[in-house]
């Protein structure tokens, strides 16, 4: 304080000691900045330590790093956890700390704060100061707590760890708004903070439920009770919790710390290894995942050691959302496990979450895979729903993405490739415009016949259909808009919200488990199949089911509608055809065969592709190794082969999680005489998948295999990495057996290479 503090001083530090709180774990510090009154004495005499500073730099700001170097200098072998940031003005509650030392306990390491004036009603100012600062906490910190997204701190009333004061060496931000600069760091390194109840008054109150790096463990007010039972069962753990809490419950944790020898493997974007060297998922993505609610595909996780590792999974069948947040720090992994109810959360105030399991395993990781694997096999009936899939889905070794309003594109492909064993993916096959009126199946002028073309020349068909979505504008939004899924804190309802460069697109996502939508939209999907004679139908978007803010539909969650949204469509289908979908996951890979699948690593920026090459080291095939069956393959967003770097960019990230052979919107020209090298690879490579019929095989992986397969004669396949260039062997023990060979050349550019 630099001046007047003698008068409010004394009150705050009594506040301090009035703490229901052990005082021997608080030390009080003080400082008097450039102070020529008598608030050093009065803050010596009511027993706390005072920093007397004198210096040109004034400001809080400056003060603040002075006194916390001071403190890590002077006084760090006390072993401070955190620091609280009080104004002189302040008084805090008598649970104050008490109440926030509970948040710390469970990792917490920044709190903002609920802040109200003493004197609200003394003038205009006092009064719009209130305003300000119970808006800034109802309006901003609140609703942002509940969103589950950042906030900021702001002046007073916020702690920040040791652990973070020790990594910036003090307090190291001086611009005018030094509060919001700290908060700006936190959040470009990923981190949120959050704010929670409590009380200080001044200016005021609270204590904060999120350090800049995690979600709350228990949300909402008022007591609560969390108890945790930790079991054995022969080679097992498990663990499984109870929560109550009055006011309500949106999700309940446990954390885990793991030393950095260790690796963390998430089933995010397919699979993705976080280590000490690489332990942040890519840009633009925080450290939380959720499952139902892409990107987070399966309720597993592996953690990865040189010999061995640990699977955890969920035992459960969609009854309820997980979310999964890896943090590294200070040479290891915080791994929250949060097990989360069905919203509204305000309803929910006894909460028993499902019961996860700790299994170890010894090997590679596909080992800890393969026990996942066994599990969903048995609890998700996976072998049944197997039997459902027709005998053609095992022969295809190429995807085309087409609209076949070109005649000519088909003789094209049918001359360089086995049609029988080419999936011909058709966006463009409705009247409407691609994601514009659904549920409009209506197939454009010729649809039928260009099908029937398709078929004389020994292709299948696939129709691109959504899920979920319809256009709010139309007479069937009426019908089923009472099933329009909302988001989980009721901030409001979901809806596809996109563009591109020819438009804008926005429809509503009704949520599956309405027993109504998915009667009808299985009904109007099976039609449209039988009418055209397709092979396959794709849903778009089945990997999103996220939470219903609305609550259970006809007594299922999201996650049990899209099951059941995708088992009734099997048995709707006419025989022989297939279903399709985006993503690979617990719930849509049962029945699904022809997935769709994001690649990672790579991002669009300023008009084109680029590959994190760094990011791309952490690829792991996790979803192909549980659910190999699926034919996966490349998500629309692929470029055609004449922009060969980017092409390139997806073809190796996604031959790493084991996409087959994919083309985009090819013509005539590209596919004969116009070919690049690119496309003769894909060509070729797509050949020799017809010939050898390639099946992903998860054992006995060498050093630098990213993918290996068995064929049909008992031999193995391996696209491998050899330093900056990659090869698809046909047989892994011939170096010289080359389907595919690509690389970065001496500029970094990734082109295919000559063998």
């Amino acid at each position: 304080m630099d001046g007047g503090g003698e008068s409010v001083v004394g009150n705050l530090i009594d506040s301090i000691k009035a703490q229901n709180y052990p005082q021997e774990l608080m030390r009080i510090f003080v400082c008097a900045d450039n102070c020529a009154d008598a608030t050093a004495r009065i803050a010596r005499e009511k027993g706390a330590v005072v920093f007397e500073r004198a210096s040109s730099r004034k400001g809080k700001s400056y003060a603040l790093d002075d006194s916390l170097k001071r403190i890590m200098k002077e006084y760090g072998e006390e072993g401070f956890e955190a620091v609280f940031i009080f104004d002189a003005d302040n008084l805090l509650d008598r649970n104050y700390t008490e109440e926030m030392n509970k948040l710390f306990d469970l990792g917490f390491s920044v709190a903002t704060s609920y802040r109200a004036s003493k004197n609200v009603g003394a003038n205009w100012v006092s009064a719009g100061s209130s305003y300000m600062f119970y808006r800034e906490s109802a309006l901003i910190h609140h609703s942002r707590s509940l969103l589950g997204v950042g906030t900021y701190i702001s002046g007073t009333g916020f702690f920040v760890s040791m652990e973070l004061i020790r990594e910036f060496g003090g307090w190291p931000y001086h611009t005018m708004t030094e509060d919001i600069e700290f908060s700006v760091i936190l959040s470009e390194d990923g981190n949120r903070i959050r704010k929670a109840d409590g009380k200080i008054t001044d200016t005021g109150a609270g204590t904060v439920r999120e350090d800049g790096e995690r979600y709350t463990a228990v949300s909402g007010t008022g007591s609560t009770e969390i108890t945790t039972d930790v079991s054995r069962e022969r080679d097992s753990f498990f663990i499984q919790q109870k929560a109550v809490c009055e006011s309500g419950i949106s999700g309940v944790l446990f954390r885990l710390r793991l030393d950095d020898r260790f690796r963390v493997l998430v089933p995010a974007w397919n699979g993705v290894r976080l280590s000490k060297e690489h332990p942040k998922f890519w840009t633009g993505w925080t450290s939380r995942v959720v499952y139902g609610d892409s990107p987070l595909q399966m309720q597993m996780l592996l953690l990865e050691a040189d010999t061995g590792g640990m699977l955890i999974y969920a035992e459960d069948d969609c009854t309820q959302f997980k979310a999964f947040d890896v943090r590294y720090r200070d040479g290891g992994f915080d791994i929250d496990i949060e097990t989360i109810p069905q919203a509204p959360f305000a309803k929910i105030s006894d909460f028993h979450t499902v019961r996860w399991r700790f299994i170890p395993y010894h090997g590679k990781w596909y080992a800890g895979a393969e026990i996942y694997r066994d599990y969903v096999k048995k609890a998700f009936r996976l072998e049944e729903a197997l039997k459902s899939r027709p005998a053609f889905t095992e022969e295809i070794s190429l995807v085309v993405l087409t609209d076949m309003t070109d005649r000519s594109e088909l003789d094209a492909l049918a001359r360089r490739v086995d049609p029988k064993k080419t999936l011909l993916h058709v966006p463009g096959w409705r009247k409407e415009l691609y994601d514009v009126n659904w549920p409009d199946y209506t197939p454009r002028d010729g649809m039928r016949e260009d099908i029937d073309y398709a078929h004389s020349l020994g292709f299948r068909v696939q129709l691109h259909c959504n899920m979920n979505g319809c256009q709010m504008e139309r007479q069937e939004y009426e019908r089923f808009g009472s099933a329009h899924s909302l988001k989980p804190f009721g901030e409001g309802k979901v809806n596809a919200d996109f563009s591109d460069a020819r438009r804008h697109y926005l429809f509503a996502q009704i949520n599956p488990a309405s027993a109504e939508w998915r009667n009808f939209m299985t009904a109007r999907l099976a039609a449209a199949a039988r009418e055209l004679g397709a092979d396959s139908i794709h849903l778009d978007e089945s990997l999103m089911s996220g939470n219903d803010g609305g609550g259970y539909r006809d007594g299922l969650t999201s996650l049990q509608g899209n099951v059941r949204y995708h088992e009734e469509l099997a048995h709707r289908l006419p025989d022989g055809v297939s279903i399709g979908g985006e993503g690979i996951t617990d719930f849509n890979a049962r029945f699904g065969t022809f997935q769709q699948s994001h690649v990672y690593a790579v991002d669009f920026a300023e008009g084109r592709y680029i590959l994190d090459r760094s990011m791309a080291e952490q690829i792991v095939p996790l979803t192909a190794a549980v659910y190999r069956e699926v034919v996966s393959y490349q998500w629309p967003g692929l470029p055609t082969t004449n922009r060969e770097e980017e092409y390139l960019m997806w073809y190796l990230t996604g031959t790493a999680i084991g996409h087959i052979p994919t083309l985009m919107r090819e013509s005539a020209y590209s596919l004969t005489g116009g070919a690049t090298a690119v496309t003769e690879m894909v060509l070729r490579e797509a050949q020799w998948y017809a010939e050898q019929r390639p099946v992903k095989c998860f054992e006995n992986w060498e050093e630098g295999v990213l993918m290996r397969w068995k064929l049909k004669d008992g031999s193995f396949a391996v696209f491998r990495r050899e330093g900056d260039s990659y090869l698809l062997l046909g047989n892994e023990k011939d170096p010289s057996s080359v389907i595919s060979h690509i690389g970065f050349d001496q500029n970094g550019i990734l082109r295919v290479l000559s063998d």
